[in-house]
């Protein structure tokens, strides 16, 4: 029998033959599949709620959706202290009372901000930790990768209209990224395109200008970790490659892979730290790559005598091998983007990259202190301990990260 009850009415004229379907009992209409995505729980019913999160994911998000979001959660943790089992930060408690008892005041109201907040310095701290606990079971990580979005991708301009640009569309360049990113674990973990990696991690940062990039750590098995110089250059260049023989990759090292240029050639480039670059280019030359016991080799950089033309803006610049960050061929090619590879050399340098993967997000830098002094007249005065308020007033949030 054909169901017409969501027909339009244009449909059923002249279709006198056809019967709609009686109603079936209310019982009749409990759905019993277990995969339902809809149901909470067995023998519930259908959902008849969403969650706030659920509700602006349907929207266009943007950035005071997420704000919303953020304020939601937060105020949820500013009221629920006693269920967040706040009271067990006994050294925060006991600094807090040591603190005031040295100025003669009582220990006001205090709020937690916990390590179940995403963004937290606790949670950053509680991931460093991990992954730190991950190092001591497998050892140093053998590469440092770090993988930035490119807003000129293919399928990011194809998607969006030509009367707009990459920064009006933020949700369409983080998409696109995530699928990269995935895309790029793949190569790493299943496809193993640089040896077979035992484990990885990946954190997600966020440019002030809004693009997303991605730290990632690499253990590679000892049978296929670099041993040798050789090992190292077979993965890892930092040279310009010949224009003639290989011209799309060429093409790629020229635009994401040249730093700068800096220091005397423009000292007007953002990596300037007085008169000195903060990346420590350019380079020396080298005829060979050289594994250091700090921690941070030297990659073979040898002077071939060739210069090349580079444009930066309306500028151009002549660089030679010396300006090259480092980076793997294959990768370079196939995702067209801004992609640093870098060999651990040492256990030196472990504890500065897991700092620097976990050094948390974009925020203003503030002089004031979490714990203040709660002044109010006609009550006592005492030491009030407010984690909450002071991650928001520094708190920093692009448009991309809003959407991711």
């Amino acid at each position: 029998m054909l169901r017409l009850e969501n027909a339009p009415v244009e449909a059923l004229a002249g279709e006198e033959e056809l019967v709609e379907e009686p109603e079936p009992e209310p019982e009749e209409q409990m759905d019993d599949d277990d995969n339902d995505p809809h149901r909470l729980n067995r023998g519930e019913g259908r959902r008849k709620q969403i969650t706030q999160c659920e509700f602006y994911s349907f929207l266009m998000l943007i950035r005071e959706y997420f704000n919303d979001i953020e304020a939601n959660r937060v105020k949820y943790i500013r009221e629920h202290q006693a269920e967040l089992y706040v009271a067990q930060y006994d050294g925060l408690l006991d600094y807090l009372h040591n603190r005031a008892e040295r100025v003669n005041l009582s220990v006001g109201s205090y709020h937690v901000l916990p390590s179940s907040f995403i963004g937290s310095p606790r949670a950053m701290k509680q991931a460093y930790q991990d992954a730190m606990a991950i190092c001591g079971k497998f050892g140093k990580p053998v590469f440092f990768l770090t993988f930035t979005c490119n807003q000129k991708w293919r399928e990011t301009t194809a998607s969006i209209p030509s009367h707009l640009s990459a920064p009006d569309r933020p949700d369409i360049v983080t998409r696109v990224f995530q699928q990269k990113k995935i895309e790029l674990v793949n190569d790493i973990e299943k496809r193993q395109v640089l040896g077979f990696a035992t484990a990885w991690i990946t954190v997600i940062e966020f440019q002030k200008r809004g693009l997303p990039h991605c730290h990632m750590l690499i253990w590679i098995d000892e049978r296929d970790a670099p041993a040798a110089a050789e090992d190292v250059d077979a993965t890892i260049y930092a040279e310009i490659p010949d224009r003639t023989t290989h011209p799309r990759l060429y093409k790629s090292v020229m635009t994401h892979t040249i730093h700068g240029p800096c220091g005397l050639i423009n000292k007007k480039s953002p990596c300037m730290d007085g008169d000195k670059c903060s990346k420590a280019f350019s380079k020396p030359h080298s005829q060979e790559t050289l594994l250091n016991d700090n921690g941070y080799p030297t990659y073979r950089r040898r002077d071939t005598g060739v210069v090349h033309r580079l444009k930066r803006g309306h500028t151009h610049f002549e660089v030679d091998n010396r300006w090259v960050i480092p980076y793997n061929p294959w990768l370079s090619l196939k995702y067209e983007s801004h992609i640093n590879l870098e060999y651990c050399a040492s256990i030196v340098s472990v504890k500065y990259i897991f700092k620097y993967v976990y050094k948390g997000y974009d925020c203003l830098k503030m002089d004031q202190k979490v714990g203040t002094y709660h002044l109010v007249e006609g009550e006592e005065p005492r030491v009030e301990w407010d984690e909450i308020t002071c991650h928001l007033d520094a708190r920093y949030v692009s448009a991309p990260e809003a959407c991711w």
